[in-house]
């Protein structure tokens, strides 16, 4: 009787998180399309889910990942846009190569 009792709480537990996680998925990927924090509220319904379900531990660690990396390559190509970015301040000396029209120079005749 007790086994009956503890296999029917799991079941319902499963649904209720199946219901309520699969929500908020759906929610998110409303929001990738409407406006909202799509990448904030996916992520979430995926944990919810990954608390009951594998393919959503698979999803949610593979979202995990993406991220990471998108992160390092943003992080990346700030770094490099905060250097051209410091290179074009004027704090470095102008190069004036004296050539074109308005070098001062005349050119050949």
């Amino acid at each position: 009787m007790d086994r009956l009792v503890a296999d029917g709480l799991k079941a319902i537990r499963r649904i209720v998180v199946a219901v309520i996680g699969g929500t908020v998925l759906l929610l998110g990927l409303a929001l990738l399309v409407l406006p909202g924090p799509a990448f904030v509220v996916i992520p979430i319904g995926l944990g919810i889910l990954a608390a009951e379900f594998e393919w959503a531990r698979r999803w949610l660690r593979r979202a995990r990942a993406l991220a990471q990396s998108a992160a390092g390559a943003a992080a990346g190509a700030g770094e490099a846009s905060d250097a051209d970015a410091a290179g074009s301040t004027g704090t470095s000396a102008p190069t004036d190569r004296g050539s074109g029209p308005r070098s001062g120079t005349k050119g050949p005749d």
